[in-house]
Order: C-alpha cells, then sequence, then structure tokens
C-alpha cells in the first residue's frame, strides 16, 4: 500500500536539553517504583517531497522539521494491541505529559523517497516514564516561523486529557477588530452607491434648457415607472393605476436604473471594488449620454437634468475610472452622522479600492449584494447587525479560514525491552522497517513499562494529522463557448472561446465542509454545552467554513497536464450522520479572465474580473470502495468505550469510515475545463453549502491511498 508519510524519522540523536526526572524510589527493586528512566524511541513517516506549495507541505523532498511536540503517555491497561481509547481524563498516574519543544529541526531528515534509507530520521530522547505504560499519543506541528496564507494558521490546545485538545480553525477576518474594519469599510462603500442611487431633482420653476417649470424627480421613480411600463420583475416596486408613457430619455435612465438593480432569483450580485467599479462605469455611460443629450420635451430637459445630478454625485466620490477616493477626503464630503451608527464608523474604514481581498484577505467574490425595491438601496449580505439593511442576509465573512497547517500525530501501542545495551544502529531504519516485527528481536509486542524496562519504542510510525488536497486544472476542450445565447434570450449564439487564447488563469481555490474546531482525533470536535460562538454570530458545531487557498503555484492553465498546487485541509468525518454516508465536499476555483468578455451564469465576466466554476466531490459508494485502509496503524475516528463494537474490531481501532479528506490521505483532484464550463461561471462565491449551484469543471479524483472519485463541475 503506497502512502502518504514517509520521511523516516530514524536518526541517532539524544536531546541533550531535555531533562529526566523520576518520581518515587530510584531502586528497581522496591515495591514503591513508580518510574522507569528509558531510552525511548520514536520513528516519523512523512511524505515524500505538501503548499499549499510544494515545499510548504514537504512534496518537494523537504522536511520542516516538529516544532511544539507533546507526548503523552498512557496507562490504558486494555487486553491486546492497546490504544488511547477515551478521551475522559485518565485516572490519577495514569498519564505523563513531555512536552519536547522543537523535536526536529527543519532540514533534519534525508527525505530520499527510499523508505529503507539509513538517515537522521529516527528520535531517541531518555524519558522517565511511569510503569505499566502501555501506549502514546504524540502530537506537533512543522515548523512555522510566519503562521498565514502560505503556511497556514490553526490555533492549538494540547492536554493530557484528550478531550481538552483542541486544534481552533483561524478565520481570515479573525478578530472583533477586524470585523468592526470590514463592516465599516462595506457600509462606507455601499452608501456612496446608495447615495448616487437616491438622486433626485427638486421642483424648478425657472427651467433650463428651454423648458419650465420642471419638477420634482427621483431616479428611482424613473425606474419604477419603466418596469412597471414593460411588465418586468413582478412590479417589484409596487406600481398601480395607469401607465405613464417615457419619453426616449426617461426611458434610458429607467432602464439604466432597473437593469443596475435587478438581481434575479437565484443569482449572485458581486459587490466587490471591481464589481462595483464596473457596474458605475456602465452606468455613466449611459447617464453621460442623456447628460450631453439636446432634450426634445420638457420630461426629457428634466431627464437631463437628473443625468447631471446623477454625474455630480459620482464625481464626488469617484477619481476618474471610478476609483474611490480616499476615506479620508469622503470624510470631508458627507456628514459622519447621516450613516455612522455605534458599530462602526469612518475610523475603521480601510481601503475602499482592493474590498474584501486587499486588506481582508477573502476572496473577491464573497462580497454580494442584495437590493431591496422597498428602500431603493442596496446592501451587503451579511447576517452581522453592523452593515447596512441586511436583516435577509444568510452571509458570513468570517466563514473563510485559513488552511491548516501541517500537523502530526500519533496514537499508537508501544514496544519494550530490558536490553541495556542498546545502540541507535539496533534500531530499525525506514518507515517500512519500523513497522516489519521481525526486526525487533528482544522486544515485546505490544509492550508495558516495567520494573526492568530500559528501551520503549512507538510501535508505529507518527504520520500526518490532517489531510492534504492535490489540485490541478486542465482544458478539457480546445473550444469553450460561454453563455450569451441564454443571456440574450436566444437573441445571439454562444461565444467561442479558444482555450489556449482565453487568458484564463487560476488565483486560489476554495474547499468547502469545514467546521471551526477539531479535538483529539483531528476530527471534528462537538460541544457539549450551550454553543459559545452564538454571541459571536457563527456556530463551531457546523461544516460551514470554508478554506481559502490564495498561495497559487502557477497561473496559466495547460491544454493537457496541469502543474500541482497543494492544500492542507481537515478531516471531515461527522459521526452526527451515524450509519449514514458522509457527506460530499463543494470545491469552487478562483480563476482570473485575463482575456476578452464573456457571459457566465448570471453575469458578464469582464476582462480582468474574478469568477468561480465550482465542483462537488462526491463521496459514493465507488469511491468508498477504492480506499485502501492501511493494515499497519489506525486512522481515526477509532472505537472508544462506549461504542457498540462490531465482530472483529476491538478497542482503539480505526472505525474506517469513508469520506472526501481522511487525516493522513491526499485526495488528488485534477479540475477540466470543459467546453460547457463558462456556462456556469459565478462572478460571485456561490454558497458552498448549498446543493443547487450549477457545477461547472469536470473534475478526476484519486486517493492516496486508493480513492477515486470523477466529478463534473
Amino acid at each position: 500500500m503506497k502512502k502518504i508519510l514517509f520521511w523516516v524519522i530514524a536518526g541517532a540523536a539524544a536531546l541533550a536539553t531535555l531533562s529526566c526526572q523520576k518520581e518515587g524510589a530510584d531502586s528497581f527493586n522496591g515495591s514503591d517504583v513508580k518510574e522507569v528512566t528509558t531510552n525511548f524511541v520514536l520513528n516519523v513517516a512523512s511524505a515524500q517531497g505538501t503548499k499549499q506549495d510544494a515545499t510548504t507541505v514537504q512534496q518537494n523532498s523537504n522536511f520542516r522539521g516538529i516544532q511544539d511536540a507533546y507526548l503523552y503517555t498512557h496507562v490504558t491497561g486494555m487486553d491486546g494491541i492497546p490504544y488511547v481509547a477515551s478521551a475522559a481524563a485518565p485516572a490519577a498516574g495514569r498519564v505523563k505529559e513531555f512536552n519536547l519543544g522543537t523535536l526536529y529541526a527543519a532540514g533534519g531528515i534525508n527525505n530520499s523517497g527510499d523508505a529503507n534509507e539509513k538517515s537522521s530520521s529516527k528520535r531517541v530522547v531518555q524519558l522517565s516514564l511511569p510503569l505499566s505504560s502501555d501506549a502514546v499519543l504524540f502530537y506537533g506541528k512543522a515548523i512555522n516561523a510566519s503562521p498565514g496564507s502560505a503556511t497556514g494558521k490553526t490555533l492549538a490546545n494540547y492536554s493530557s486529557t484528550p478531550a481538552d485538545v483542541e486544534f481552533s480553525v483561524c478565520r481570515r477576518i479573525g478578530t472583533d477588530d477586524d470585523l468592526k474594519d470590514y463592516n465599516a469599510t462595506a457600509r462606507l462603500m455601499i452608501y456612496l452607491i446608495n447615495d448616487i442611487l437616491s438622486a433626485s431633482v427638486g421642483y424648478d420653476a425657472d427651467g433650463d434648457y428651454g423648458y419650465a417649470p420642471l419638477p420634482a424627480l427621483t431616479w428611482k421613480d424613473l425606474g419604477a415607472q419603466y418596469e412597471y411600463n414593460n411588465g418586468l420583475y413582478g412590479n417589484r416596486f409596487g406600481m398601480s393605476g395607469e401607465k405613464v408613457a417615457l419619453d426616449p430619455l426617461e426611458e434610458i435612465l429607467g432602464n439604466a436604473y432597473s437593469t443596475l438593480t435587478y438581481i434575479k432569483d437565484g443569482e449572485y450580485r458581486a459587490g466587490s471594488s471591481n464589481a462595483i467599479k464596473w457596474m458605475l462605469q456602465d452606468m455613466a455611460k449611459v447617464v453621460r449620454n442623456v447628460e450631453s443629450a439636446t432634450p426634445n420635451t420638457l420630461k426629457e430637459a428634466n431627464a437631463k437634468r437628473l443625468a447631471i445630478a446623477i454625474d455630480d454625485l459620482a464625481e464626488d466620490y469617484f477619481l476618474d475610472g471610478f476609483v474611490y477616493k480616499s476615506v479620508p477626503t469622503i470624510r470631508g464630503i458627507i456628514d459622519e452622522a447621516v450613516w455612522s451608527d455605534a458599530n462602526t464608523g469612518f475610523v475603521g474604514a480601510r481601503d475602499l479600492n482592493d474590498y474584501p481581498y486587499g486588506d481582508f484577505g477573502i476572496p473577491e467574490g464573497a462580497a454580494q449584494l442584495a437590493f431591496n425595491a422597498n428602500t431603493g438601496k442596496f446592501s451587503y449580505l451579511n447576517p452581522n447587525k453592523p452593515l447596512v439593511n441586511q436583516a435577509n442576509g444568510t452571509f458570513d465573512p468570517r466563514k473563510y479560514v485559513y488552511p491548516s497547517e501541517l500537523f502530526y500525530y500519533v496514537n499508537s501501542p508501544i514496544r519494550t525491552t530490558g536490553n541495556n545495551s542498546l545502540t541507535v544502529e539496533n534500531y530499525p531504519n525506514g518507515w517500512a522497517k519500523w513497522m516489519d516485527g521481525t526486526l525487533w528481536d528482544g522486544w515485546t509486542t505490544p509492550g508495558k513499562v516495567l520494573a526492568e524496562t530500559r528501551g520503549v519504542a512507538v510501535r508505529d510510525n507518527i504520520r500526518y494529522g490532517t489531510a492534504l488536497l492535490k489540485t490541478s486544472v486542465t482544458f478539457g476542450a480546445t473550444t469553450l463557448y460561454d453563455n450569451r445565447e441564454a443571456m440574450t434570450n436566444g437573441a445571439e449564439g454562444p461565444k467561442a472561446i479558444t482555450a489556449s487564447e482565453s487568458g484564463i488563469q487560476l488565483k486560489g481555490i476554495l474547499v468547502g465542509g469545514v467546521c471551526a474546531r477539531y479535538g483529539w482525533q483531528y476530527i471534528r470536535k462537538y460541544e457539549t454545552s450551550t454553543n459559545p460562538g452564538a454571541a459571536q454570530g457563527y456556530d463551531f458545531s457546523k461544516f460551514d467554513g470554508v478554506i481559502y487557498d490564495d498561495q497559487i503555484v502557477y497561473a496559466s492553465i495547460p491544454t493537457t497536464t496541469g502543474s500541482e498546487t497543494y492544500t492542507l485541509v481537515y478531516d471531515n468525518y461527522d459521526s452526527s450522520l451515524g450509519a449514514a454516508a458522509q457527506s460530499s465536499v463543494f470545491v469552487a476555483l478562483e480563476f482570473a479572465n485575463t482575456g476578452g468578455d464573456f457571459w457566465g451564469k448570471d453575469n458578464l465576466i469582464r476582462s480582468g474580473a474574478t469568477f468561480y466554476l465550482v465542483a462537488e466531490l462526491v463521496n459514493d459508494e465507488t469511491h468508498q470502495n477504492s480506499i485502501s485502509w492501511p493494515s499497519d496503524h489506525q486512522i481515526p475516528p477509532v472505537y472508544l468505550e462506549g461504542d457498540t463494537i462490531p465482530t472483529g474490531k476491538a478497542l482503539g481501532q480505526s472505525k474506517q469510515i469513508p469520506r472526501v479528506f481522511i487525516q493522513d490521505f491526499m485526495t488528488t483532484a485534477t479540475f477540466s475545463i470543459g467546453p460547457e464550463s463558462l456556462k456556469k461561471a459565478y462572478f460571485s462565491m456561490p454558497d458552498l453549502r448549498s446543493t443547487q449551484m450549477s457545477l461547472g469543471l469536470s473534475v478526476n479524483l484519486k486517493w492516496e491511498p486508493g480513492y477515486t472519485y470523477s466529478v463534473t463541475l
């Protein structure tokens, strides 16, 4: 069976700085002996050569070292092969914690790919172990000087009580101040847009352009009348009575307002800085045409007057090209009391021209707009109240999280020996030989610490605690077709785009189905009391987070074999599903369109725009049956005390439940952009919890070891 991890930590150094402490008597002959000083040996199996780039996730034959190494020796008293099989606090004297600190330095292992090669991989430390110790838990992570987008970010809390071990996913908008600034930026941006949309002109007795008097007029009134006259959108503005014909310049402005503000059912309307810029550029072309026109009627003169008012408002807030003016400049234009509230204000607003990615690190498409016809205002979809008018929203920007850090883990029985003359050369070398029982002559396996014990070895190799997604993207056709035919109601056929000249570039990968906390087995941790995240607007118990990996190591899409990028993810085992199959996982690929404009699912994808294609990684029976489960170590979840254990299984053994992401496994996904994929391109980031999304990519998935998917996006 091929393994993901085969760094062999086999080497000879002892930790000179580690103190050896004994409790109880020094004699090994008395009944009061509680601990025995031993040579304790660990061996790490690691990937050959895993990122978010290949170096970060150790796929480039590099070893990043292990820091925050914690070892817990347990006295389980189990018959057969003992594992730690309870999350409860062990009784006094039945567990001991060792903080080993930085156990391996970066580059300290020669990872040549030869599983049997001698290297510096073993680690021998002198530890004083409680008598009857028979199993160990080990935790550690790759050395990470700068947690974040490039190397992952996870907050770890270790404990001798398994139930208290916790790995907290780190949100990209992590602090209350970050959220306040995010909301303040959004509120200011949307205030300016709504101010332009609310443009109006009052009664003018003297008149302009040869017509007088000119009545009061709002842009919203023209938009509502235009829709009512043409029977559009279910009369969303609640018009009644006789239809009132619009003169040509009124018609143009009414049509523009309707087009700007109508968001059809199921559409994700993008609200990033770039999306707003393009929206206003389209608006300006229409408005300025009316502004420069010669009116032929009083109503057209009034429409021209309104167009000038609209353009003046835009010039108050934007530079040429619809670049937002600076926050201090805008602060000098508008009265803060008009829009500010107790939670957000100018003080928290950041750069308005690269929202939301630039200052907050979440995907550009995460900013989604809603429009309320009753108020005539846009709002950002967000359930947190500081944002403007979003009571009906469901989007929470804090759900975007960093990839996992690279963690290590083992839950293993031990080997023991009374041999007091062991040297480094006596220990097997390499992950394969480490598991070969015939090479441990004179050792007891499984063993437990006795008064005469002089050597202890962790039976199983230390392995990764997290899972890995390996991604590549290719073109599956030489010609791609957009959604122009559907978007123009058949007036125009689809646009044909040559794949190799399309200018499509990969920017990011988004993986759904992430919960906020993982427990001692690196699987979802359930809360046993009231949800502690409720006051902060999220639920720790749901798989509704999204990993955003923006560290892509290649951009252009090849026509055959794609380059590879790696994302460290969390095991998505969900014990609440019981006997039901584990959930599928939705993945979105984030692309930049550096070619020409094309029509996606709901919107025009402009040149320079970001768009998204979605795939579903299905946990179906075919894939479940293709998993090759390891026979030489356990993969969580394991059977715990209190579980109903089936015949042939034992306490502490793996339940072997198939799912999309499995600890210590690598899921390989090859995404193919097919001829119809662009028709399903989203301009904004869809909700990766939804089962109603249009899937735009074909996906071939492979597990290492042994799990294969084939998915169409």
